[in-house]
């Protein structure tokens, strides 16, 4: 008969399997605890360039990509053409919406609503992005 078994047994007090264990796992929710919060912190950064208008953010590439260069894209960028058939069956497939559209919320005493994945992130992102 093999003791291999019992002989690990006996020495199961002797591996620390709770501090390991718990080391583990801290560790893992504070890596993604962490890349969380970097992404939001890029993603209110992505958002708040948003808001800027063009000349605002033209002036701030960091590319240096002139005025002249994206005006010069702009106007001789050929849009696709779509043909008349084919946009009538598009068209035609629109449907009205249902139901009655929610007014915006501009207090900002009365956090978004939390129901939705979107209002959990715009409560997420209201701060960084009202300190930016």
């Amino acid at each position: 008969m093999n003791n291999y078994a019992i002989d690990t047994a006996a020495r199961f007090g002797d591996i620390p399997f709770v501090e390991f264990t718990k080391d583990l796992v801290t560790g893992v929710f504070d890596s993604l605890v962490e890349a969380h919060v970097l992404q939001m912190e890029e993603y209110a950064t992505f958002v708040n360039s948003l808001t800027q208008d063009l000349s605002t953010y033209i002036n701030n590439t960091q590319d240096g990509v002139t005025f002249d260069q994206i005006s010069d894209f702009v106007l001789n960028y050929e849009l696709p053409t779509v043909n008349n058939s084919d946009l009538t069956t598009v068209l035609g497939q629109l449907q009205a919406p249902t139901g009655s559209p929610t007014p915006a919320n501009p207090d900002p005493s009365q956090p978004a609503t939390t129901d939705t994945w979107w209002g959990g992130l715009i409560n997420g992102l209201a701060p960084a992005v009202s300190q930016a």
